[in-house]
């Protein structure tokens, strides 16, 4: 429970910063090339107007190296009445620049901007004269490529440096909730074996009781609810257990026949089933090998098995199926179901009660699929529930 809760708060945190980051990247990415082509916009703008007559503009060291103007007429014949360019730029580049936009639908009295091989030009139809101004964008790309690059490792050095420190902080996140669960375990632990002792005791006396006044209903009640106690208390311990060593494996896994292993646990609970007139169906495919605990997984395929039989309806039916395609899988099934599709997944809470009239009927504790939900997590196995009102309940476990 621990990890699952850190690795919720590691995956929801680091989500939230990765979005933050990613969106603050795109911001500075977006808002820089914006800035960059208004200015690369606004400065052939002005140069198109100081070839217009419409405004003034000097040539500073930067635009000489890398920028040209020129005016022309179209016609029959094009007339170049004004031109001005840098050395990085020859005669061809201009007739080629000049050739390309002629190609381009400039309606009068308007700017048109065109880009041709990361040179970009403003250009303006001033009745048929076209006044062109252009700018070599290589080094802009370059810079805008540079930067884009930069802020991309930036952000992905900026996640990893903050998924180490929250997830060196997600141990002190958790060492509260960490300290209780281990207080509540201590507590259920030690609550049941002080319990123990004076259920024993109890027994002893209505073992007494029982010599003495044979047939007392009484006595037979009293030790009725002490058996069930005892179940309760047997119960509790193992969860506890289980929560304790749901880290560490405690027991050494060993190659067992795990079809064997299921037909032992399996078979125990057929004249159960026989003497409440429960149909019992067992298809187990034989001579599987598994790697594991053994003893585990008996007290898994018990519970699933008792908890069948248990709330299986009268006349109903009881299959257990097991098989090994890619991995094993164990299918328990039984009729008579009392629990809604949506809350499917709360019989393995513990203690809850689908139907309370059932559960005093039939003893159960609220415990059992509780142990098998952590013997699933301990282990990592898979487990799936399909069930329906008044239908099947399905319960299946992928080892």
């Amino acid at each position: 429970m621990i990890r699952k809760t850190r690795i919720k708060i590691i995956g929801v945190t680091m989500t939230i910063i990765t979005i933050f980051l990613c969106v603050l990247a795109a911001i500075i990415i977006v808002t820089n090339y914006n800035l960059n082509e208004e200015a690369v916009a606004a400065l052939l703008v002005k140069k198109v107007d100081a070839l217009r007559d419409n405004g003034s503009y000097s040539e500073d060291d930067f635009d000489q190296l890398r920028s040209f103007t020129m005016t022309c007429v179209e016609g029959d014949e094009d007339i170049l009445l004004a031109t001005y360019r840098s050395e990085v730029f020859t005669d061809e580049d201009m007739t080629s620049y000049w050739h390309y936009v002629k190609t381009m639908d400039v309606d009068q009295y308007t700017y048109r901007r065109v880009d041709f091989n990361q040179i970009e030009m403003m250009v303006y139809n001033d009745g048929g004269i076209y006044h062109l101004a252009g700018v070599d964008r290589t080094l802009e790309n370059n810079m805008l490529a540079d930067m884009t690059m930069t802020v991309i490792v930036v952000t992905i050095c900026g996640f990893f440096v903050l998924f180490l420190i929250i997830w060196a902080l997600s141990y002190w996140m958790v060492r509260p909730v960490k300290e209780a669960l281990d207080q509540q375990r201590k507590f259920i632990s030690d609550a049941s074996h002080e319990l123990k002792t004076p259920l024993t005791i109890i027994n002893a006396n209505i073992a007494v009781l029982k010599s003495e006044n044979a047939g007392n209903n009484w006595v037979e009640n009293i030790q009725d609810q002490t058996t069930r106690m005892n179940a309760l208390i047997g119960d509790m311990l193992s969860l506890a257990r289980l929560d304790e060593s749901h880290s560490v494996m405690q027991e050494k896994p060993v190659r067992f026949n795990l079809s064997q292993a299921i037909v032992n646990s399996v078979l125990s609970f057929e004249a159960i089933a026989f003497e409440q007139r429960k149909h019992f169906d067992v298809a187990i495919q034989p001579d599987v090998e598994y790697f594991g605990v053994e003893q585990d997984v008996s007290k898994l395929c018990n519970l699933l098995v008792d908890n069948a039989v248990k709330y299986c309806n009268d006349g109903g039916q009881i299959e257990v199926k097991f098989h090994d395609a890619n991995k094993p899988v164990l299918t328990v099934r039984n009729t008579g179901c009392l629990i809604d599709y949506a809350d499917r997944f709360r019989i393995f809470e513990r203690f809850y009660r689908g139907d309370d009239s059932r559960n005093r009927k039939t003893g159960g504790s609220g415990l059992g699929l509780a142990i098998v939900k952590a013997l699933a997590e301990k282990y990592r196995w898979k487990i799936n529930v399909d069930c329906h009102m008044h239908g099947d309940m399905v319960i299946s476990i992928e080892f």
